[in-house]
């Protein structure tokens, strides 16, 4: 079936893959924290990075098409469109920066901090430009030792992309010319190039930022353009099928940067396939992927401290995986109730009431 049969549905399973996703990194991520920086996790030899960043790259795959997807629905409400974006990100972002210094220091994992450092380390993280996610005297002894958050540097780019997918939909073109959509297609690929060409130089301030973006930016595009082309885009196992079998045969005829693209479109062709195809699915009543990713790590370095302080051993990737998992659900479970849900609704509350208003003045 063509892409647009399926775009108006809310009948898919968006939630379980985002979900499935955040694991991926968290498992991902178990290598480098049991580990050290420089692990190498499984099948990264073959897809030229490791798994848990193809899942951030499908991350922010599927933000660009669901993103794009709503700004279409509120044309004219770049303002319900923009706090929609701000309310999912920042509230639990907010009290992620807040909560997790203040339970490394109950737990003994930052030791003799100062209110300086607390405060540097919360402000950086919630204001996303800065975002510093390790200090000298935290998780000190650890494989990966003074990291307190690992995970959180992407956000800072997907807040980038959203933005920049708002600024040209402000246009009020962006849906009707495709001269447009060509536009913002050369501004993102322009940032990716220039990326590419500056990563590996290590230079740091915004050339360090457009290395960063370079991949995951490109990806959110690939969710633009399949939203944008739904009407060409034929959904079916059997292309999946044959995409991967492609794949297989010709990946390691491809340098590094074409073999990354390559398998992030394949990735994404499967994951409409999986959203989309095999039966009605109406999602999860929870949405734990968001609190997954940003408690992750945090709850993975503790699980190792107090392995290593305990009972002097660190444990492997996937027993770390095994023993974090339980309680990571919990967090993320409280982080949605408590935090997440609340937040979405008040913003859709006062998104459809400036809504209704203007809509209102303007009838007058």
């Amino acid at each position: 079936m063509y892409m647009t049969s399926f775009l108006t549905e809310r009948e898919n399973r968006f939630d379980q893959i985002r979900l499935g996703l955040a694991l991926l990194v968290v498992l991902g991520h178990c290598w480098h924290i049991s580990t050290g920086p420089d692990a190498q996790v499984p099948l990264q030899d073959f897809l030229r990075r490791g798994f848990h960043e193809y899942a951030l790259n499908m991350f922010f795959f599927i933000s660009g098409l669901l993103v794009t997807q709503s700004a279409f629905r509120r044309q004219g409400d770049l303002f319900g469109f923009a706090l929609a974006r701000v309310m999912r990100i920042f509230p639990g972002l907010i009290v992620c920066a807040l909560a997790v210094p203040l339970f490394l220091i109950v737990a003994g994992a930052w030791i003799d901090p100062t209110l300086q450092q607390v405060v540097n380390y919360a402000g950086r993280l919630v204001s996303l430009v800065f975002v510093e996610f390790s200090r000298p005297n935290v998780f000190v002894g650890l494989p990966f030792e003074h990291a307190i958050n690992g995970s959180v540097w992407s956000l800072r780019h997907e807040v980038g992309a959203y933005a920049l997918l708002a600024l040209f939909v402000a246009s009020g073109a962006f849906f009707t010319r495709r001269w447009v959509l060509l536009a913002y297609c050369c501004t993102v690929l322009v940032i990716a190039i220039i990326g590419h060409v500056v990563a590996p130089k290590g230079m740091g301030g915004i050339w360090f930022l457009l290395a960063e973006t370079r991949v995951v930016i490109v990806s959110f595009l690939l969710g633009v353009l399949t939203h944008r082309f739904a009407a060409w885009l034929w959904i079916d196992w059997r292309i999946a099928a044959l995409l991967w079998g492609v794949t297989f045969a010709g990946q390691s005829m491809l340098p590094d940067v074409a073999a990354v693209y390559w398998f992030n479109i394949v990735l994404s062709y499967t994951v409409l396939c999986l959203a989309y195809l095999g039966g009605r699915s109406k999602g999860l009543p929870l949405d734990l992927s968001y609190g997954v990713y940003i408690y992750g790590w945090p709850l993975q370095q503790l699980a190792v401290m107090f392995c290593l302080h305990h009972f002097a051993f660190v444990p492997g990737p996937m027993t770390l995986f095994l023993l974090v998992l339980p309680a990571l659900l919990i967090v993320a479970w409280a982080s949605w109730v408590f935090v997440e849900r609340p937040a979405i609704s008040l913003g859709q509350r006062r998104g459809s009431a400036r809504w209704s208003k203007l809509r209102r003045n303007i009838a007058v």
